[in-house]
């Protein structure tokens, strides 16, 4: 038995269901050398996220709709279905829904994409790699940083290297 929050609908106790607000994931494969893993990411719910190479899933809470665009692949479709799946398992009573094509064709999708356009991503600038000998030589630890690299600085066993990857 599992006591849940908002207890039991009776006659002397309604209960209302919880406001779920609506989800878009975006399930694509991936490009050159990846095209073999397909993934799941969320997506603002604009319509200038929808592109027809994809497969969508909007999950609005009792009900999980299945959007196919006209041009996903078969693996995407698949991997899709398969999340649907982890989505329905977790609730008891959510419906799928299957779409091909464009979603704003249907009435009651189409309420839930709101306008918008995407927002540019802008690079960060990270500087280059640094390398940095780590020692206690003189009783105390200190990081300096090195300047270009030399084999004498990996020869040295009582010193430590350390590399300062800053996109990692």
């Amino acid at each position: 038995m599992t006591v849940m929050k908002g207890g039991c609908d009776t006659g002397f106790r309604r209960v209302l269901p919880e406001a779920y607000t609506p989800r878009l994931f975006q399930v694509r494969r991936g490009e050159y050398f990846e095209r073999k893993t397909v993934t799941m990411t969320e997506v603002a719910l604009k319509k200038c996220n929808y592109t027809e190479d994809d497969v969508f899933i909007l999950d609005v809470g009792n009900t999980v709709y299945q959007i196919n665009g006209s041009n996903s692949s078969h693996d995407e479709r698949f991997a899709a279905a398969g999340n649907i799946n982890k989505i329905m398992g977790s609730r008891g009573k959510a419906q799928k829904k299957l779409v091909d094509g464009n979603p704003f064709d249907e009435a009651e999708l189409a309420g839930y994409f709101k306008d918008g356009e995407k927002k540019e991503k802008t690079p960060v600038e990270f500087p280059g790699n640094q390398m940095f000998r780590i020692s206690d030589s003189d009783g105390s630890l200190d990081m300096d940083p090195v300047d270009g690299c030399s084999q004498e600085i990996f020869y040295r066993c009582h010193d430590v290297i350390c590399n300062d990857m800053k996109n990692h």
